[in-house]
């Protein structure tokens, strides 16, 4: 039998205290067993170390000034080591099941490198107010995103693609 692939998740963060320990649970929660989960904090000073601290044993986390959230995710998979890379906002969450439903999509089809799933744009209470779907119609999702780019909370790519496409490569991240 052959071993399940790694997924490195990346969460940026910069004081998102009051968010970050939904999005820690709905990683650590995921019913994948391989996940390597690493959180890239800009330096906080709102009380996000503290909700760290109280998962370091199930997660990575450094806290340094960054240069914004591209900066922490690329710095974060420059220390990844998962064949599948992923990075979640400190205010978004994985339903049950994302990262298993993601690795069994890649494993079907490998050469397409990226896949995504659906999301739920919710407010601050956790109501849901809008939906994107993979099978909604190119004019109507690109409406709803106003023009913006995938979801990056239902997004994974192959860790080589993603190194591949970047100039110097994971190692330089």
């Amino acid at each position: 039998m052959t071993e399940l692939p790694l997924v490195s998740v990346v969460t940026p963060s910069y004081n998102m205290g009051r968010f970050i320990e939904e999005t820690i649970r709905s990683v650590l929660s995921q019913d994948y067993p391989r996940i390597e989960y690493i959180v890239m904090d800009g330096g906080s000073c709102d009380g996000t170390l503290e909700i760290l601290e109280k998962y370091r044993d199930r997660l990575q986390f450094q806290s340094q000034p960054d240069h914004g959230a591209a900066d922490a995710i690329h710095r974060g998979f420059g220390l990844s080591k998962g064949s599948i890379l992923a990075w979640l906002s400190a205010d978004d969450t994985y339903l049950a099941g994302a990262v298993s439903a993601a690795v069994a999509a890649l494993a079907q089809a490998p050469e397409v490198g990226v896949v995504y799933g659906d999301a739920s744009w919710v407010d601050e209470s956790g109501k849901v107010i809008g939906l994107l779907g993979i099978d909604m119609d190119v004019k109507e999702y690109i409406r709803r995103i106003q023009g913006l780019h995938l979801v990056s909370a239902s997004g994974f790519a192959i860790s080589a693609l993603v190194a591949r496409l970047s100039p110097h490569g994971l190692s330089a991240m």
